[in-house]
């Protein structure tokens, strides 16, 4: 398992790459299909062009957290600690409070691009057929995604 094993290698290379450039299509897509207009602030911190829904910001974090915690798994066998999901989470959480804050998304723009993210991301991990939770011993036996 892990570095040693080529089909591995190139199944996690072609899993960041699809996951992380098909992505921004698939953010991009959601908001042409959906065309929500931006929210409408009296004294705007910012501002941005195009729709709102969903964030494209909440699902890019959300989509690169799950492919790092995703890749350093299947190389270490082990699920990722405590303190890397944490990590994870204070940026995922700043990035839609900031999306929010400077006024440029709804709280549902913002909420719906981590949902999308997160499905985008674990459904190309089980597609890939790489282990994503229960560490090496789930690893070895050839569990997939949650089972």
């Amino acid at each position: 398992m892990g570095a040693r094993d080529p089909d591995l290698m190139r199944r996690l290379a072609t899993f960041v790459l699809v996951t992380v450039e098909v992505g921004g299509l698939v953010a991009r897509l959601a908001k042409e299909v959906v065309r929500r207009s931006r929210p409408l602030v009296d004294d705007p911190v910012a501002s941005a062009a195009g729709f709102s829904f969903p964030s494209g910001h909440a699902f890019g974090v959300v989509v690169a957290a799950t492919v790092v915690l995703v890749v350093a798994g299947a190389l270490t066998g082990r699920t990722a600690r405590p303190v890397w999901w944490g990590i994870a989470a204070v940026v995922i959480a700043g990035t839609g409070f900031a999306r929010v804050g400077l006024g440029v998304h709804y709280l549902s723009d913002v909420v719906a691009g981590y949902l999308l993210g997160v499905a985008w991301a674990l459904g190309l991990a089980a597609w890939f057929r790489l282990p994503v939770a229960g560490g090496r011993d789930r690893a070895r036996s050839g569990s997939l995604v949650g089972g």
